[in-house]
């Protein structure tokens, strides 16, 4: 964890000192956010067409056709994988553009399918993800 202290003040000093360099302040804005650090995993993960979705709280059979319904609206859904644990589900929803996955994250994170139960926890997928979905896991087709 100090580790980990040191490396962000360390960036928090860089961002500061290139701070002011800029033509306007908006771009001291971009580039203050584009150096913000996150967790490890997360610097790799940039908005793009794949969702990764964690069901938390699962007490109703979760599947491939009740996913098209709650994701569809936001656009064309290409294809989703589906990775069932005791009390969880984790998909990818794969959409056909960042455009569209970005619309259902925004609207979607955090929300329950049912009353009280299947919390939708989203994050991004990794770009290259789709290549190695059906690698490993079994594709449910619906």
């Amino acid at each position: 964890m100090e580790m980990d202290w040191e490396i962000r003040a360390s960036s928090w000093s860089n961002m500061q000192s290139n701070l002011g360099k800029s033509i306007t302040h908006e771009e001291d804005a971009y580039k203050v956010f584009d150096q913000m650090l996150t967790s490890e995993s997360d610097d790799l993960r940039r908005p793009n067409r794949i969702l990764k979705v964690t069901i938390h709280k699962v007490c109703y059979p979760i599947t491939k056709s009740l996913l098209c319904q709650i994701f569809g609206p936001f656009g064309v859904v290409e294809d989703i994988y589906l990775y069932n644990g005791w009390d969880w589900v984790e998909a990818r929803v794969i959409f056909q553009s960042k455009q569209q996955a970005c619309d259902a994250f925004g609207e979607l994170h955090g929300r329950n399918i049912y009353d009280g139960c299947c919390q939708m926890e989203i994050k991004w997928g990794f770009s290259q993800e789709r290549r190695f979905c059906g690698l490993e896991q079994q594709q449910y087709n619906g």
